[in-house]
C-alpha cells in the first residue's frame, strides 16, 4: 500500500493486480471469486485516484483455482481460461484499461500436454476480447517453475496464429473477387491468376516452426520434431540477436524521463 501510494503521489502509472485461488483464498466457486477479484480491483481503482485523481491506471487480473489434490495454485486450467473471459467482460463494462493472463502450462516437459494447454486456453482467452493478454508467450513449463527456451519458440508461434485469427476475414470488393470468379468461370483454376498473386501473402498464414511438408522432405531435412526445431531456432535468436539497450534521458525533474 506504501508503493501504492507514493507512485501515486508522483503520478506514475499504476498497475492494480490481484490473483485470487478459488478455494484457497477465495470462495471455491468461479463466480464467488470474481465477485471479490472485482471488488479488489475497484477498491485498487478507487484508492489511486482519491490519492491523485487522474493516475494512469491498469486494471490486471489473474484468477484461478486451487488443485486440491496438490494443494497449488494451478497456471494452467479451463477455470482459469474462463475467469479470465468473465474479467475481459467486466472490465469493457467499466470501460478501464486493463490486462488479462494468457495461459502456461502444467506439464513437466515440453510435449503435447504443454501444446494443448497453451494453445487451446490462449486461443480462449484472447477471444474473450482483452486490450492486453499477459504470458501468451512464455517460457514457463511447471506453472512457471521451469523455464525453457524452446517453449518460448513454441509459444510464439502458437501466438502468431492466434492473431493470424483474430485479424479475421477482409471483405471488400477486391477479397469478394466477385469479377474475377466471372472471368475463370466453372471448370477453371485460379493459381496462375494475377489476383492469387496479388493476396496470397497477406491472406495466408506461414508459420516457422509448423510442418506441411509430406514425410519424404521432410526427412529429408533431418526428420525433426517440434521440439528439435524450436531448440534449433532459440539457439539461432541468442547467437545472432543483439536487442538495442534501453536510454532514458535524466531532465533532473524525478518525474520525467
Amino acid at each position: 500500500m506504501n508503493v501504492l501510494l507514493e507512485i501515486c503521489r508522483a503520478g506514475h502509472p499504476f498497475q492494480v493486480y490481484t490473483i485470487p485461488s478459488a478455494g484457497g483464498t477465495s470462495p471455491a466457486t468461479l463466480a464467488g471469486t470474481l465477485v471479490i477479484t472485482v471488488a479488489e480491483l475497484l477498491a485498487g481503482l478507487v484508492l489511486t485516484q482519491l490519492v491523485r485523481p487522474g493516475t494512469p491506471v491498469r486494471l490486471m487480473a489473474y484468477p484461478s483455482i486451487i488443485d486440491q489434490r496438490y494443494s497449488c495454485f494451478t497456471f494452467a486450467c479451463p477455470e482459469k481460461v474462463l475467469m479470465a473471459a468473465a474479467m475481459a467482460q467486466m472490465f469493457r463494462y467499466y470501460g478501464v484499461p486493463h490486462a488479462i493472463h494468457g495461459a502456461t502450462t502444467r506439464a513437466n516437459v515440453l510435449d503435447a500436454q504443454a501444446g494443448y494447454e497453451t494453445g487451446i486456453f490462449n486461443l480462449f482467452t484472447a477471444l474473450s476480447g482483452g486490450e492486453i493478454i499477459i504470458e501468451c508467450i512464455s517460457s514457463a513449463l511447471e506453472d512457471t517453475v521451469l523455464s525453457v527456451y524452446e517453449q518460448a519458440v513454441v509459444g510464439n508461434e502458437i501466438c502468431d496464429m492466434i492473431k493470424r485469427m483474430l485479424r479475421g476475414i477482409d471483405v471488400n470488393p477486391q477479397t469478394l473477387a466477385v469479377d474475377v470468379i466471372k472471368e475463370i468461370g466453372p471448370g477453371g483454376q485460379y493459381l496462375t491468376h494475377p489476383h492469387t498473386l496479388e493476396h496470397f501473402r497477406h491472406e495466408n498464414w506461414d508459420g516457422k516452426l509448423s510442418n506441411r511438408a509430406a514425410r519424404d522432405e521432410w526427412l529429408e531435412n533431418g526428420g525433426l520434431d517440434i521440439r528439435a526445431k524450436a531448440r534449433e531456432q532459440a539457439k539461432k535468436i541468442l547467437d545472432t540477436h543483439h536487442p538495442k539497450p534501453w536510454t532514458l534521458k535524466f531532465n533532473g525533474n524525478c518525474n520525467a524521463f
